[in-house]
């Protein structure tokens, strides 16, 4: 009984309560269960006893993967530079980041980062734009 509402990198989700678990989102059941959540929240609103009913909405937009083997082997296994790394991408706009891998062919230079050396960033093998990248990635090895 979801409702998934799409519109640009946003997504609404009415996600009904008290039916043991059946309301529950994909995206929510696989994040509770791993404690890994690859979704940014904006806002989420839960309701109750209206028309006997009680449901929330949650606004989200997709969060980055990090294959992290890969990205630390990019600082030659250096943690600090690693981490630096990923939460530089973190912080940038979804929609922009994926446009800059469109113009480069898939691949982003990195080199805005005080005192890290530069990285070319390869979409699809040091990054996943979202969940179901990452999961089409490990289903076609």
């Amino acid at each position: 009984m979801d409702a998934v509402t799409q519109f640009q990198n946003y997504s609404v989700t009415f996600d009904p309560v008290g039916l043991g678990g059946a309301g529950r989102n994909n995206c929510s059941r696989i994040g509770d269960q791993t404690g890994i959540r690859h979704k940014v929240t904006i806002a989420e609103e839960s309701f109750h006893g209206i028309s006997n009913l009680a449901f929330t909405i949650t606004l989200t937009r997709p969060a980055l993967v990090f294959n992290s083997n890969a990205i630390l082997s990019l600082h030659g296994g250096n943690t600090k530079f690693a981490n630096g790394l990923q939460t530089y991408l973190m912080s940038r706009d979804h929609h922009n980041l994926k446009s800059e891998f469109q113009l480069g062919s898939g691949k982003v230079k990195v080199d805005c980062i005080e005192n890290q050396p530069t990285v070319d960033v390869i979409l699809g093998q040091h990054v996943f734009l979202s969940v179901g990248d990452h999961f089409l990635s490990t289903k076609a090895r």
